[in-house]
């Protein structure tokens, strides 16, 4: 990934987290889905990859699980269609996620976990 594609997406994330701490929380969403939507389309996954787990994190930090947890599982869809395997970054980084879900937030919590075990058993198939 270029510098320039770097600072496009560290720009991104630096407005939505001003955004979040603004307790803008709608704005910001919006703006990481967009922007994913749009790298998914071009199949720039890295970039997807980095805005949608840094905007997942911080979601789930101001204890927005939900959207956090939706932001999660787009993560791991990023994950699948650029093939990559479960490995232990990978694996830090899903229990970073899983652990900072709020408590009130089973439903999405458990719907995370179910994609990464779909797509860890997946991975194994290959």
């Amino acid at each position: 990934m270029s510098s320039r594609q770097n600072r496009g997406v560290e720009r991104i994330i630096k407005k939505v987290k001003k955004n979040f701490s603004e307790q803008k929380f709608y704005e910001g969403e919006q703006l990481l889905k967009t922007v994913f939507s749009r790298l998914m389309k071009q199949k720039k996954y890295q970039q997807a990859a980095t805005l949608v787990e840094e905007g997942c994190i911080s979601l789930l930090e101001h204890k927005h699980g939900n959207a956090g947890g939706e932001l999660g599982c787009h993560l791991i869809e990023v994950w699948n269609k650029w093939g990559l395997p479960l490995n232990e970054e990978r694996t830090k980084t899903i229990l970073q996620i899983f652990n900072t879900f709020p408590e009130d937030s089973n439903t999405t919590k458990n719907q995370f976990m179910k994609d990464c075990i779909k797509w860890a058993v997946e991975d194994e198939k290959d």
